[in-house]
């Protein structure tokens, strides 16, 4: 009609010569000849004791193959978190750009037995980390094993009040 061309939905351009690509890319890549070059959104990265670790930015790449649709996520958020388009989203008890972290904020404050500091849960010597939910090993407290009667019983080497059990400091 007239001279002008009406293009399969998989070419454009004056002659339909012109591969397209599906959606455009989604808007994170270009098409190039009817296939998608997805952008990588890879900014600052740092390397620290030979791991390579990202600092301040939504780290994501998208998959060719989906037509730049999908996020990718460098090391699928350290499988501790959920990969989305504006980056990890990272399950409790993780923090970071990659989920790589461990984080006391989500833990209910260490369980109300320890402090939270940077991230970190510092438990009490008979408490085990990361979160101070558990206690270490019980011993069982012998009586008059060297101890008065104001102290009766015996717990790691010192003597107390306590006939119930006490904490194994190993």
């Amino acid at each position: 009609m007239n001279g002008t061309c009406y293009c399969f939905k998989e070419f454009s351009g004056v002659d339909c010569s012109t591969r397209t690509c599906y959606n455009s890319c989604w808007n994170h890549g270009k098409c190039v000849d009817g296939n998608c070059q997805c952008d990588d959104f890879f900014n600052t990265r740092i390397n620290v004791n030979s791991s390579t670790y990202y600092r301040d930015y939504a780290v994501i790449l998208y998959d060719p193959a989906s037509a730049c649709e999908d996020p990718v996520c460098p090391y699928n958020c350290s499988s501790n978190g959920k990969c989305t388009s504006s980056g990890c989203v990272c399950y409790p008890m993780y923090q970071g750009p990659i989920c790589g972290e461990t984080s006391c904020w989500n833990l209910n404050s260490c369980r109300q037995r320890g402090t939270c500091s940077n991230g970190v849960c510092t438990c009490p010597s008979y408490l085990l980390s990361p979160d101070c939910a558990s206690q270490k090993i019980r011993q069982l407290i012998t009586p008059n094993q060297g101890c008065n009667n104001t102290a009766p019983f015996l717990c790691n080497g010192q003597c107390g009040l306590s006939a119930g059990g006490c904490i194994d400091d190993v």
